[in-house]
């Protein structure tokens, strides 16, 4: 019993080692903290840094005509590449990042009116699922990016990799101090 409660410690703590890994940055670099992030300022440590999250947003093309909460979810969405939290989202094996269905349909639901170079949003993406897609991005139900409101002052929405590190806790509470 006591091997079997250390097995499941342990793949319950490789994930939460994952969690804090920068797969898409290769297998040295780890979370840090940045000092003059212009954009992506929520992460307490990033896996990017100030001239890559620079370089990303000066690329991206700009939306015209979009609400707050459009803008609020496609710059969350840009910022994908710099949480401290990637590997529990990142497929090394197809060298793409994994997005809620959720997400995509939220930000299709928010940015369906703004425009991208005159044309909007909706005429470009049929649904949420295709403009990630489009955008290069794999979606998924779960293990996958999803928006975090309270970033933007609402209420909170629990990861999937906050349950991943609640269990690896509780799991090593267990081990530790079980009796048999």
């Amino acid at each position: 019993m006591r091997l079997q409660r250390l097995l499941i410690l342990i793949v319950c703590m490789s994930w939460t080692a994952a969690a804090q890994e920068c797969p898409f940055f290769g297998n040295t670099r780890k979370p840090e903290t940045h000092a003059g992030l212009t954009y992506c300022t929520w992460f307490g440590k990033t896996c990017c840094r100030r001239t890559e999250v620079t370089s990303v947003f000066q690329k991206m093309p700009r939306l015209s005509s979009a609400t707050v909460r459009c803008q609020q979810r496609m710059e969350y969405l840009r910022c994908y590449f710099c949480s401290p939290n990637q590997g529990n989202w990142y497929d090394r094996n197809r060298n793409q990042f994994i997005v809620c269905n959720s997400f995509c349909n939220t930000i299709y639901e928010h940015c369906r009116t703004a425009k991208y170079n005159g044309t909007t949003f909706s005429k470009l993406y049929p649904n949420g699922t295709e403009f990630c897609r489009a955008s290069r991005f794999r979606t998924a139900t779960v293990g996958c990016f999803n928006f975090d409101s309270s970033v933007f002052g609402g209420a909170i929405n629990v990861l999937p990799y906050h349950s991943l590190i609640i269990t690896s806790v509780m799991l090593t509470y267990l081990f530790l101090f079980s009796t048999d």
